[in-house]
């Protein structure tokens, strides 16, 4: 707010005369009450001219900050240090680091196809019920043997592929064995202990009946399989964290 000098003037002249007043009911002379008014007035003078200072190099300031160019925020680290907010701070340190690439990347105006691609993640996200079949199925697959591929649905294991020499034939294992079980597959998810080398495993969940997968990822070719999914409308998490177990 700007500094008003006669408003300001104003309601010093009323409190010094509301002070005056006292200090004559208690008996003080006038020579020592204009002694202490020229005091006072002296420091209001002072403070004034201290108040227009701070006014004008604020405003001198603003204006070298509106020309200073900003540093270019390209990284989550960027992000979190261009926190001003102590409290909002607190909040965003505690965000997974995935979200806050995205939501960098939203802020930069990226599309969401284009994060999806540059993070390798669907573009499709798993609904509240897919997430809890994942989490089931992926504290399955973590305690199988390699290689090793779990099917569930509403938290129920419909089946597990286990211990083979190729990942494709693990999963086919799981819907022979889900079917021999008249286990309906549509609707379920598929958790993977290690990555998918190429889009053949996610193309024959899809085809029967998954919507869901969870897996490590970590392949050269893991945007085969997100570009599969994207195509399919499927949706798949990568946690980072591979489970081999031989």
């Amino acid at each position: 707010m700007a500094y008003n000098k006669a408003k300001e003037e104003k309601k010093w002249r009323l409190w010094k005369e509301a002070e005056e007043k006292q200090l004559r009911k208690l008996g003080v002379d006038e020579s020592t009450i204009e002694t202490l008014r020229t005091h006072d007035w002296a420091i209001f003078n002072s403070d004034r001219r201290y108040y227009q200072r701070m006014q004008e190099a604020g405003t001198y300031l603003e204006g070298v900050a509106d020309d200073t160019p900003q540093p270019e925020i390209k990284t989550v680290e960027d992000f979190l240090d261009s926190i001003e907010n102590q409290q909002l701070y607190q909040v965003l340190i505690k965000v997974d680091k995935l979200t806050l690439q995205i939501a960098l990347l939203k802020m930069q105006g990226y599309s969401t196809r284009e994060i999806a691609h540059s993070l390798n993640i669907t573009e499709k996200a798993v609904t509240p019920a897919e997430v809890e079949d994942l989490l089931f199925a992926n504290k399955i697959v973590k305690h199988s043997k390699s290689n090793a591929i779990v099917l569930a649905k509403n938290r129920q294991l419909c089946a597990s592929g286990i211990g083979q020499t190729s990942r494709v034939d693990a999963l086919r294992q799981a819907i022979e064995k889900a079917r021999s079980f008249d286990f309906d597959l549509q609707g379920a998810v598929m958790a993977s202990d290690a990555f998918f080398p190429f889009a053949d495993c996610v193309e024959i969940a899809h085809e029967a009946g998954v919507t869901a997968v969870i897996q490590p990822g970590g392949s050269v070719r893991d945007n085969d399989s997100v570009e599969y999914c994207d195509k399919n409308g499927m949706a798949m998490v990568m946690t980072g964290i591979r489970h081999f177990k031989h």
